[in-house]
């Protein structure tokens, strides 16, 4: 028979009607050491660690601490889906705001219909921090708005890395897949061992929005694949963006960028080089014209160094001597004979001899007897055809490396 009181050693034979709670609008108040450690109030909202729960489940933490720990050996830690509204909204004032690890599945699968699927805060540490062995660290899908939106005032805004799958992969149909932003720190870090560091999709917006104030926006590290993968339709693949420093830095070892189809720059291209040189094929022998040399075009059509005054052949001076170096290098291309960079315009660091006559500044040069070696034109009715430059700079005996400005006539 049901009874009217509630057995603490446990309870049997209650009817359908028994319930525990209460028949007013007063919440149900669970407690351990006369402390409040859980409460659901007359909306069905539950509320641990705050006594006004604005969602069906809230949980919030004052302390140092973690609000949420989500682990699992061989599921998912965390599935959080939403039709209208955000996914997952968490916060935390020195803490983490989640932390989910998984050894074999997803760490993080969230989805929504027509708003955030995670949307991540953190004013002192990490927004959002995901890793996994063997799956994906996040995956996060928006249809109508952002797959990923993680801020920090002072840190990480999204740190995830895995060992063999991907680190971070989010999409959107129709807006930003990933958007994260960070005042002081690195906005964006992802890292993959044998993976994608980032992998991000837009059908119709951003395939990632990054922008730091004074930090890297985006830092992607892979060590056998692709640091940052994004794609989109019909915007951009990648936006990037800074206010103080580069929008888009890179580095490698042997392209820094390596570009598809046509590139267009609203702005000035600002090359630090000091010429425009073309690779030309050098005559293969014992000695190789050097930076500085003056050359010629051989019989066959490569180049080799000068040998004769006002030397009609004479194509111009090899690029890269002194400290100035090609800003633009013309036909590069695998060659199976030796190539060298030749200045067609701008300044360039040349061979001179002196002992054919005293040159100043300003005075027309043309190859001389001297191997590699160009000398002041003297002679007008023999220097057309034969000029490759103007003197920057003058040299009265002897022979120099001086700088010229390519004019070849």
């Amino acid at each position: 028979m049901p009874t009217a009181t509630w057995d603490l050693v446990g309870n049997a034979g209650n009817a359908p009607s028994s319930f525990l709670g209460t028949t007013d609008t007063q919440p149900l108040i669970l407690k351990t050491a006369n402390a409040e450690r859980l409460r659901l109030d007359s909306n069905g909202n539950v509320g641990i660690g705050t006594q006004s729960p604005g969602a069906i489940l809230e949980v919030s933490s004052t302390k140092s601490e973690i609000a949420v720990m989500g682990s699992s050996q061989s599921g998912i830690a965390i599935r959080a889906a939403a039709q209208k509204d955000t996914a997952v909204f968490a916060t935390s004032d020195s803490g983490v705001g989640v932390d989910a690890r998984s050894n074999s599945a997803v760490a993080i699968a969230a989805s929504s219909q027509q708003s955030i699927a995670v949307r991540a805060a953190a004013q002192k540490d990490t927004g959002l921090f995901a890793t996994s062995d063997a799956g994906m660290g996040v995956d996060s899908r928006s249809n109508s708005n952002i797959g990923v939106q993680a801020l920090s005032q002072t840190n990480t805004g999204l740190f995830a890395s895995s060992n063999t799958g991907v680190g971070v992969d989010a999409r959107s149909n129709s807006s930003l897949a990933l958007s994260a932003s960070s005042q002081e720190g690195i906005a964006v870090r992802a890292i993959a061992q044998k993976d994608t560091g980032v992998f991000s999709t837009s059908d119709a917006g951003m395939g990632v929005d990054a922008r730091s104030n004074s930090n890297v926006a985006i830092q992607a590290a892979s060590l056998t694949n692709t640091g940052l993968f994004a794609t989109s339709n019909s915007g951009r693949g990648v936006d990037a963006r800074s206010t103080s420093g580069v929008g888009v830095y890179a580095t490698g070892g042997q392209f820094a960028g390596y570009f598809e189809g046509n590139i267009v720059v609203t702005g000035d291209v600002l090359l630090t080089g000091a010429d425009c040189a073309e690779h030309f094929d050098a005559v293969e022998g014992n000695v190789l014209p050097d930076a500085g040399a003056v050359v010629v075009i051989d019989g066959n059509g490569q180049l080799r160094e000068c040998q004769e005054a006002y030397d009609h052949r004479v194509a111009g001076v090899v690029s890269g001597a002194g400290e100035y170096r090609p800003a633009i290098v013309l036909d590069r291309r695998p060659s199976e004979s030796h190539r060298i960079p030749v200045a067609l315009v701008g300044k360039v660091y040349c061979k001179v001899d002196a002992q054919y006559g005293a040159i100043r500044i300003g005075d027309l040069l043309t190859s001389s007897p001297t191997p590699g070696h160009a000398m002041k034109a003297a002679e007008p009715t023999r220097s057309f055809g034969t000029i490759l430059g103007k003197a920057l700079r003058a040299i009265s005996t002897g022979t120099d490396l001086i700088p010229i400005l390519v004019a070849l006539q």
